[in-house]
């Protein structure tokens, strides 16, 4: 049976009201965050790779020029998380039998991690993949389409943590480290990042 077809979904359109400045076009080992990401859902194998803006969206859209994705753009993106949900998965194909869903602003999330939940879903014992970082439930989470139409029906900043309680008794759950999971939402929470990825 050959592997699906799995889009990938980068939200990145926040408004990084906490770090001054927009937090995804600050660079960590040379490259912006945005990049980072698209890149790695890019070298994961997803198809195709589309990247939700909101907040400075031409910077954002010529940060990822180079990367095989798609920009979305989400004029509601103030309104909270929800919005990029919407926006998300009307950007998915119909062709597509499933998305995998990741945050621009997870620099520490590999591509073998985002390939580990692909290969957890072609295994095909399962329709939902949701990533455990140590108790935290945190991106990538892995949808079959059977689920989209629950996932655009949030409200406000609700993202997917709703819909993953709701379902988890019929999830695969992937554990990683909890070090893995390294939001960016200070100042020092940057310098804390780049300190990291420059000592890799």
């Amino acid at each position: 049976m050959p592997d699906a077809k799995i889009a990938g979904v980068v939200f990145a359109a926040g408004a990084s009201s906490r770090m001054g400045q927009n937090k995804l076009l600050l660079t960590l080992a040379g490259e912006t965050l945005v990049h980072r990401m698209v890149r790695q859902v890019v070298e994961a194998g997803l198809d195709p790779v589309l990247v939700v803006v909101g907040r400075d969206s031409d910077e954002m859209r010529a940060a990822v020029a180079d990367l095989q994705c798609t920009i979305v753009d989400n004029p509601d993106y103030e309104e909270g998380m929800s919005t990029s949900f919407k926006v998300g998965v009307a950007g998915i194909p119909e062709d597509a039998d499933a998305v995998l869903f990741m945050l621009a602003d997870q620099p520490f999330v590999t591509v073998d991690m985002l390939k580990k939940a692909v290969d957890t879903y072609n295994e095909g014992a399962t329709r939902l993949v949701v990533s455990d970082y140590e108790g935290v439930m945190a991106p990538p989470h892995l949808w079959h389409r059977d689920f989209f139409e629950e996932l655009v029906s949030g409200s406000g900043d609700q993202g997917a943590k709703k819909f993953i309680n709701r379902h988890l008794d019929e999830a695969t759950v992937l554990h990683f480290p909890g070090d893995a999971l390294f939001d960016i939402d200070l100042p020092e929470d940057y310098e804390r990042a780049k300190a990291r990825a420059e000592g890799s």
